[in-house]
Formats: C-alpha cells, sequence, structure tokens
C-alpha cells in the first residue's frame, strides 16, 4: 500500500520516507472537506516500514505510548524513524517538518 524510498540505517536508526498518495481509501469520509490520514493508517504505514527494513512481512501486536499530535495530509512526504531493539520498535513520522505521531510498537514476523 506504501511505497517507500531513501532507507537507511544510520547510528542503529531506520531511517525512510513515503508520499501519501492521495488516493489511499483512508481518505475517503476522512474527512470530505480536509482529508486527513487516520491514526490507524499510520499504523499501517509503520507496519508496512518494518516490513521493508525487516524483510518479510510484519504485524503489530501491542502499541504503547502513542502520541498522534500532526495532521498528515495527501501527498505529504513522510520521514519514518525507527529505533529496533528485538521486537521493540520505537518510531517518529514526520511531515513538513514537524512531528504527526509517535510513539512504540512491539511486533512480530509473519510466518
Amino acid at each position: 500500500m506504501f511505497s517507500f524510498r531513501n532507507i537507511e540505517n544510520k547510528e542503529g536508526c531506520r531511517l525512510g520516507e513515503t508520499t501519501i498518495l492521495d488516493t489511499l481509501p483512508y481518505f475517503e469520509g476522512h474527512f470530505p472537506e480536509r482529508p486527513i490520514l487516520p491514526a490507524v493508517a499510520q499504523m499501517r504505514l509503520l507496519e508496512d516500514f518494518l516490513g521493508e527494513v525487516e524483510g518479510r512481512a510484519c504485524v503489530i501486536v501491542a502499541a504503547t505510548a502513542l502520541k498522534f499530535s500532526g495532521i498528515i495530509e495527501p501527498l505529504d512526504v513522510v520521514g519514518i524513524s525507527l529505533d529496533i531493539k528485538d521486537d521493540l520498535a520505537r518510531f517518529t513520522l514526520k511531515a513538513r517538518g514537524n512531528v504527526c505521531s509517535k510513539g512504540s510498537v512491539h511486533f512480530r514476523l509473519k510466518i
């Protein structure tokens, strides 16, 4: 669903970015006058990026200390930062230079 670029491993942190396509189904009805990427879609973006950097599909099994503090709009370029230790990933999503969401998720690789 999401396509990533500029993926790198910098001092143990996985970095990348994606452009949020305006054709994503998440924008239907959320909200017609000003579409924004809902939190559930941000978690899907994170799950997809985890799969990309881990080399196979991942699923988020738990989340802690999540904070959704900014808006992600269609066509925004979102920067992704992951600090992964075992099955725990601390993340930050940024758009237009601002932190939009951050927190920690536990994940597992799909079999």
